[in-house]
């Protein structure tokens, strides 16, 4: 089946699935509910939520980018969410979650994440922020708290729910990242198949 009837067959999660799966290049979304800043008024910072992984930091490159030609910062963000915060959590859950130590491991990842980004080619600024909370209910008290921007994010790891989610509840921008282990170097990634470009 050629990809354009794949994608044009598909609906809703899935539709956005795909599409994400096609991009070579970062894709920048309005969702919905996005607000225009107030004339005059100055542009936050965009923020880069990350976990860790090399998958997560595929967006920072696209993001420092994006941040320098507004003029604005990187807000690297990680959330850490509590074991009692998730459906399957154990009732004892509350009582054996110590936070410091991985707090101070995650606070000193993200210090020297930032500190990379400012002297690389990319050459942008970047301040850091570590919350304890449930990351989509962070992501979305941060990007509101500091008027950001947009919230880049590296698309190799998202499902279709998870990006029609960012979508629909989104009230920034969304610069969504292709991530090399998605895609090949000119090939479109489509389920399983990779199509060479013409």
């Amino acid at each position: 089946m050629p990809a354009s009837e794949r994608v044009m067959g598909c609906s809703g999660d899935n539709l956005i699935a795909q599409v994400l799966r096609l991009v070579t290049a970062p894709v920048l979304l309005l969702p919905p509910d996005c607000r225009a800043p107030e004339p005059g008024q100055p542009l936050g910072p965009i923020i880069v939520p990350l976990d860790g992984s090399r998958l997560a930091e595929q967006a920072l490159e696209p993001a420092g980018q994006l941040a320098r030609a507004l003029g604005v910062e990187l807000l690297l963000l990680e959330t850490v969410e509590p074991p009692w915060a998730s459906e399957s959590a154990d009732v004892g859950a509350s009582a054996e979650f110590d936070a410091d130590d991985l707090l101070d491991d995650i606070r000193d990842y993200l210090t020297g994440t930032a500190s990379r980004l400012r002297v690389s080619h990319v050459a942008v600024a970047a301040r850091t922020e570590v919350h304890v909370g449930v990351p989509a209910r962070v992501l979305e008290k941060t990007a509101a708290a500091h008027r950001a921007s947009a919230i880049a994010v590296s698309v190799g790891g998202l499902s279709g729910s998870m990006a029609a989610n960012l979508m629909q509840q989104s009230k920034v921008p969304l610069l969504m990242c292709p991530s090399a282990d998605s895609r090949e170097k000119g090939a479109l990634a489509i389920g399983a198949e990779r199509i060479p470009l013409v």
